[in-house]
């Protein structure tokens, strides 16, 4: 990790414990329940209403503080020209990624938690150590890939060119399929959490199978969304050690096991 990035890690982490102290700040001044309206006088309320505004004030300025930290880094001009992935996000992968240690870029998606084995996704396991950067994973699954989609929308002026990943994927995933529906195990008949009584399983029409692949739309949403993502990784990993003078290998599953992700 080179002197700019450990700069810019020490400030990133730094934006988001403010980010994390206004937020829980905000959750104590503004109790829920019976005692919400009594439980702070007026004087109290102003006060931390007035505390609210300055956490606030810093959590911003922290944050505009990454945008200078960015500019001596490479990489960066290759990020601002990806749609969805804006200055924050930028310094999320920055900082947390060092470039040196992900020779292959299945290294990559495991340290970001995006691997696949075994047909499931990485999770967390109670009672273990996560295998991953919980954090990172966060960023990249709940912000910057929503981000990426918006962008992408038939009705954005600023197509994301990594959108077509995840049509071309989803779209792939509600025509495969399999021969049990994974959402009512091949019985036909399955109940919500909410429902009183079971009822015919929508995902296969009652038949058990065959049915689109997933346990539903969500279910190959997330899929998507985490194809898309690993697309993304995929170039930025290539271009950054190259950017960098360092080796690019291919994939584990691309070198030893002669597979390729689907082009978009």
């Amino acid at each position: 990790m080179t002197p700019e990035t450990a700069n810019l890690r020490c400030s990133t982490s730094f934006a988001y414990d403010l980010q994390k102290l206004r937020i829980q700040q905000g959750n104590r001044s503004t109790p829920k329940g019976e005692d919400a309206e009594t439980h702070l006088t007026e004087k109290q309320q102003k006060f931390m209403t007035d505390a609210s505004d300055v956490l606030l004030s810093l959590e911003k300025k922290a944050f505009t503080n990454l945008n200078h930290l960015l500019k001596p880094i490479d990489i960066y001009e290759w990020l601002t020209e990806q749609k969805g992935v804006g200055p924050t996000m930028s310094a999320v992968l920055l900082s947390y990624i060092d470039i040196e240690h992900c020779e292959t870029v299945s290294q990559l998606w495991s340290y970001c938690g995006l691997s696949v084995s075994g047909g499931k996704a990485q999770a967390r396991k109670r009672g273990e150590k996560a295998s991953y950067n919980p954090f990172l994973k966060t960023k990249l699954i709940g912000v910057m890939g929503p981000c990426i989609l918006k962008c992408g929308a038939e009705d954005s002026d600023n197509k994301s060119p990594w959108r077509k990943f995840y049509d071309n994927y989803k779209h792939r995933k509600e025509n495969e399929l399999v021969p049990v529906c994974q959402l009512c195990k091949g019985e036909g008949i399955w109940k919500s959490k909410d429902a009183k009584e079971a009822k015919a399983c929508w995902n296969c029409d009652g038949t058990g199978g065959p049915a689109p692949w997933g346990t539903g739309d969500n279910h190959r949403h997330n899929a998507a969304m985490r194809y898309m993502v690993k697309m993304f990784l995929k170039e930025f990993h290539k271009v950054w050690r190259e950017q960098e003078g360092l080796p690019v290998r291919p994939g584990y599953e691309e070198q030893y096991l002669g597979r390729k992700h689907h082009a978009a």
